[in-house]
């Protein structure tokens, strides 16, 4: 803050008194008999007279004189010099403009000093009843101000009228740019512009008191320095005896650079205090970054707002989440900020990718310190676009009520039926009812989908605004009196409330909805065919709809018989994340296929026609609800990135789902039920039991790539590297390819994995901030590089790791790439069955001579399938080194084949081995095959001893001695095997893979 107001120390400095003397005006300068302002001469003889005065200190020139404006004056002409143009010369009389107008004024100072009529106004000194109409003052000074560029005295009474004001340097406002004294029922309008500092309607910075200002103009700060601030009343509302009150703006704040501080009352209030006093004009964050703006304030440092409310615009698209309704920060710093009695209804307008609706609520503040008081402060959630839960969102027959809002006292508010709350005093004014007109939508609609007519207050005008004029009929809808009817249409309308001169925006998105039902909990829309889901594909993808709060349900299994289906939300560049509540009841969708992936003449991809944000929702919202759906085998899936058998992109969540078709991912982060779960999203209860061929990095059998939470999931499905072009998937995982701080409980890996390179059976790659905990894997994983983990493949720090358990009998790798893992742990097949004993028996089934996996998939055939395919290795044997013969799983319905060379034999649940070599075991139980790989390393004739050494190593080599990296089938090479004792032999193989 020390930068911000380097003028406050050093303007404290006194100023001169001049002495008695005349000064060629007629008068004598008494209250009675004031010297007289008759023309344009008289006002420059003033102004000399003030800025050639040799006065004492502690007062201004002429402290105690009056003067008095006795006609309108036209200034056209004239540059005129300011009354105490520096800072050695002051104004400190009494100058009343006498209803008067001062036309045409033209103030240039250079780099000189103090703009404005007045340059500096002492503490004696007091302007009133002035109008100032078409002035320009430019300069490159400390301060500058329609009135005055520094008042520590009083204005009172004034008018600023189309006025253009440009400072490039410090303090800019549009009856003062420093205001230490105090400005009361002043009105303002033009176009007042500051490059550094602070800019504001009424004055640049006050630290005293406005009262009863409006201001309609047009304020803009291009500052390039940090702190610096823009707002409709005042720049900066500075220090503990600072006030505004009984306040309104209506015209335009605009912050043209980074790092502002912009708001429609103060840009920054500092410790002062702002009551009383609403907003209705358009904040502007749209040219700078990282700006702090707000409805009221841009930021507060431990100042205070009561009985505000804000109904204008706030548009900051880029990003920040530093934006809100009331305050765009709320900052405390030595004490406490404390906020009372306001609410917002004016339109938020910003990129909400980041947004979470669950957290925060910039209906009212982007940012709020945790030991701020705040009380009794509401917005109407019927007309936000954002979905925040925040208790403080209340319907509009709750807002704009005849009894008023909880804590609001009559008296400083008046209550009206279909009125918002207006202030006591400003309740009548033009800009108070454009202000608080309510629209009443129906039921529990948001003006982010409006499917019904509803009503408008009777109170203003209400129009449509086509193009920038106004217009009863819209592209969705007409106004008819205060009725509104839709008619039918996917669009996107403003409504403008109007009265007298005064307006306010409201966009409302009317939608289409041909369903059956109303779209609530207790009576969802009926989706019955796939004609419905392509209604809702084109509602988000053409109109942006996103059916933010309402919920549907199937009716039956939909078959689209090939039909064309691009998906729900699935538009990357025309759509918004579903919103809505989607509840497929326990149905399935048959046959539905999308493909998101181009090729060119020459069968290469085409990435520029090739889109991301595949599948049956391309994304769901942060409260968003995909549940209790099927997508069955006969679908078929080609995606490119982030994309999903059920959803593409994920912030919300997807419950009871599941997912039986393959999927070609042809590019990053793509999954058998979501391709990205990001932050806020949650899998829970899903199973993927479709195979996934990638040819890029990142693919799941749940999720490509998960932050957020996965919890009682279940993969089944083969994720498996392969070329195309020249691209090879590599960071495959049973459960997610990649974690970001995500959390993994209660998950089981069935499928096989098998890549180049990175391979997990949870997950291919750890994090420093993900756990994992209470996890199974029992599929095989493997990666040509010996990058495969049984639990996690690389990268292997993590966050935590408990209970993670996977069948070290099955295969002979360890929990990591790199080895070992705390919290991991092999276990022999035999024991799979009681190595769940410390989890949650309400969620696992397990029993002996069966893998565990989670009960609520107990009815699908791929998950009780791979339960049962199990082996039951003799005790220190393990699929790389059979020597006797071994148990198969016999569960009804499961069968076993060998494909290879005949190393080994079967007899009913009996697995022989009968001559040295390497075969394909291959278990089938319903839909579910799984191949293990297994070998003998003994020659014909072995017996069923059992015998503790075991192959650690191998080592492949062509018939010229060439170490082969990466052996191919059916290719001669001679095998050199390293045993546990030490020892080596060297053998001739034929490879089978």
């Amino acid at each position: 803050m020390r930068n911000l107001f380097l003028l406050t120390t050093s303007l404290l400095l006194t100023a001169i008194t001049a002495p008695a003397q005349s000064i060629g005006l007629t008068g004598n300068g008494t209250e009675t008999n004031p010297y007289l302002i008759n023309d344009k001469d008289d006002l420059t003889t003033l102004a000399s007279a003030v800025n050639n005065s040799t006065a004492e200190e502690n007062a201004g020139a002429f402290s105690g004189t009056y003067f008095r404006l006795e006609a309108n004056i036209d200034m056209d002409g004239v540059e005129f010099t300011p009354i105490g143009n520096d800072f050695q010369h002051t104004f400190g009389g009494i100058f009343d403009g006498n209803g008067k107008t001062l036309s045409n004024l033209s103030v240039s100072t250079g780099e000189n000093g103090y703009a404005g009529l007045f340059g500096r106004v002492s503490e004696t000194g007091i302007i009133k009843n002035l109008t100032i109409k078409d002035a320009e003052i430019t300069t490159s000074g400390l301060c500058a101000g329609g009135v005055a560029g520094d008042c520590n005295g009083k204005i009172s009474g004034c008018i600023v009228e189309n006025v253009r004001i440009t400072n490039t340097y410090q303090l800019t406002g549009g009856i003062a740019g420093l205001l230490k004294g105090t400005a009361e029922n002043v009105t303002v309008s033009g176009y007042i512009e500051g490059a550094e500092n602070s800019v504001g309607g009424i004055a640049g910075q006050n630290s005293s008191t406005i009262s009863n200002a409006f201001c309609s103009a047009e304020v803009v700060s291009n500052a390039t320095g940090y702190s610096c601030s823009v707002g409709g009343i005042s720049g900066v509302c500075y220090l503990q005896d600072a006030l505004i009150t009984g306040c309104c703006f209506t015209g335009t704040v605009t912050a043209e650079n980074d790092n502002l501080f912009c708001g429609g009352i103060t840009g920054n209030l500092y410790k002062g205090r702002i009551e009383k006093s609403f907003n209705l004009g358009t904040c502007d964050g749209t040219e700078g970054y990282s700006v702090a703006i707000g409805g009221i304030a841009g930021r507060t440092d431990d100042g205070s707002i009561k009985d505000c409310y804000n109904s204008g615009r706030i548009l900051l698209p880029y990003g920040s989440t530093t934006i809100g309704g009331i305050a765009g920060i709320v900052h405390d710093d030595e004490s406490h900020t404390v906020i009372s009695n306001c609410y917002n209804i004016g339109a938020i307008v910003f990129d909400d990718y980041f947004y979470d609706p669950s957290t925060q609520t910039i209906e009212l503040f982007g940012t709020v310190s945790e030991n701020a008081e705040i009380s009794n402060v509401y917005f109407d959630k019927q007309m936000s676009a954002y979905n925040s839960t925040s208790d403080a969102g209340l319907p509009t027959s709750e807002m704009a009520s005849a009894s008023g809002l909880p804590g609001f006292t009559t008296g400083v508010w008046v209550f009206e039926e279909g009125m918002y709350p207006r202030l006591s005093g400003l309740e009548d004014s033009d800009a108070a009812i454009a202000s608080a007109a309510a629209i009443m939508l129906a039921g529990e609609e948001t003006i982010k989908s409006v499917s019904k007519d509803f009503a408008l207050s009777d109170r203003a005008e209400w129009f449509v605004e086509n193009d920038g004029e106004l217009s009863k009929e819209g592209k969705g809808l007409r106004i008819d009196g205060f009725s509104t009817i839709l008619n039918g249409e996917f669009a996107s309308d403003i409504i403008v409330c109007k009265k007298g001169q005064y307006s306010r925006h409201t966009t409302i998105n009317t939608a289409n909805i041909p369903f059956e039902g109303d779209g609530t909990e207790l009576s969802p829309y009926l989706v019955k065919t796939a004609t419905d889901l392509i209604t809702m594909a084109e509602a988000t993808n053409l109109y942006g709809e996103t059916y933010a709060g309402k919920y549907f349900r199937m009716t039956t299994d939909i078959d689209f018989q090939s039909a064309t289906f691009d998906g729900i939300s699935s538009d990357e560049f025309g759509s918004k994340p579903f919103a809505g509540i989607f509840d497929g009841d326990g149905h399935s969708i048959h046959n539905m296929e999308i493909n998101k992936v181009a090729f060119d003449s020459d069968g290469n991809i085409d990435i520029w026609s090739s889109f991301g944000y595949g599948g049956l929702f391309g994304q769901l919202a942060n409260g968003g609800v995909v549940r209790n759906l099927t997508i069955a085998d006969d679908c078929k899936f080609t995606f490119h990135y982030l994309s999903g058998a059920v959803v593409g992109y994920n912030d919300g969540l997807i419950e009871n789902c599941a997912n039986h078709a393959d999927i070609e991912a042809y590019s990053y982060n793509t999954g058998g039920i979501t391709g990205n779960n990001l932050s806020n999203g949650i899998v829970r209860g899903c199973i993927n039991t479709g195979n996934i061929t990638a040819s890029q990095w990142a693919v799941g059998g749940i999720a490509g790539s998960a932050e957020g939470i996965i919890e009682c999931c279940m993969n089944t499905g083969t994720i498996e590297s392969v070329t195309r072009g020249e691209d090879t998937g590599y960071a495959l995982g049973g459960i997610t390819g990649s974690l970001y701080a995500a959390t993994l409980t209660d998950v089981v890996n069935a499928g096989t994995v098998k890549a180049s390179a990175e391979t997990g059976g949870i997950t291919a790659n750890g994090d420093t901030e993900s756990s994992i905990t209470n996890a199974v894997n029992y599929g095989m994983v493997y990666a040509d590089d010996n990058t495969a983990g049984a639990i996690i493949g690389t990268y292997p720090e993590m966050k935590s790791v408990s209970n993670a358990i996977y069948d070290n009998s099955l295969q002979t790798i360890t929990a990591t790439a790199d080895g070992d893992a705390k919290g991991a742990a092999g276990v022999p097949s035999a024991n799979m069955g009681q190595a769940t004993e410390g989890f949650n028996a309400g969620i696992w089934s397990s029993a002996e001579n069966q893998y565990p996996y989670l009960s609520r998939f107990g009815n699908i055939e791929e998950a009780t399938g791979a339960a049962n395919a199990i082996i039951l290795f003799a005790e220190g044997e393990n699929s790389g080194n059979i020597n006797t013969a071994t148990r198969l799983g016999n569960a009804t319905g499961l069968s076993w084949s060998l494909s290879g060379n005949g190393c080994f034999t079967i007899d009913g649940s009996t697995l022989t081995p009968v001559s040295k070599g390497e075969e394909t075991l291959t278990a089938k139980c319903g839909k579910y095959v799984k191949e293990i790989r297994i070998n003998t390393e003994k020659s014909a004739g072995i017996n069923t001893a059992y015998s503790s050494k075991t192959a650690v190593k191998k080592e492949y080599f062509t018939a010229t001695g060439i170490k082969a990296e990466y052996p191919q089938p059916g290719e001669f090479y001679i095998v050199s095997t390293t045993y546990n004792d030490g020892t080596t032999d060297t053998s001739k193989i034929i490879y089978q893979e």
